[in-house]
């Protein structure tokens, strides 16, 4: 696998971000996303742009080369890094409602059984 890809996965995991919402973020195919962690496509310009404007906190330098630190020094505590991290935040807490009302209503439907003669 090249070394940028590695770079890109090992940020990914210490960020928390799955391949899904990485690809949703940065609107990209999740086989990209596959491609990409199999080492069957290598980063490419468009990526790094996208990745640049999304994610301020990751040091390009670093991805490219592996010098220096993982996060910019300001760990992109920018306006627009505080509400992209608050969309996601959103969309990951509207998931687990859509989630919770699924398990509740598997539940009752459980229960309402248990209860039928």
């Amino acid at each position: 696998m090249d070394a940028v890809n590695a770079r890109l996965l090992k940020w990914m995991d210490a960020e928390r971000i799955g391949k899904s919402e990485f690809a949703k973020t940065v609107n990209v195919s999740p086989s990209i996303m596959s491609h990409i962690s199999s080492g069957r496509n290598k980063v490419g310009l468009d990526l790094v742009q996208k990745l640049c404007a999304h994610f301020p906190q990751l040091s390009i330098v670093w991805l490219l080369t592996g010098k220096g630190k993982m996060k910019n020094e300001d760990d992109g505590l920018t306006l627009e890094a505080v509400k992209q991290e608050a969309e996601i935040l959103k969309q990951r807490l509207s998931d687990m409602e859509s989630a919770l009302n699924i398990s509740k209503r598997t539940l009752k439907n459980l229960m309402d059984r248990l209860e039928q003669p």
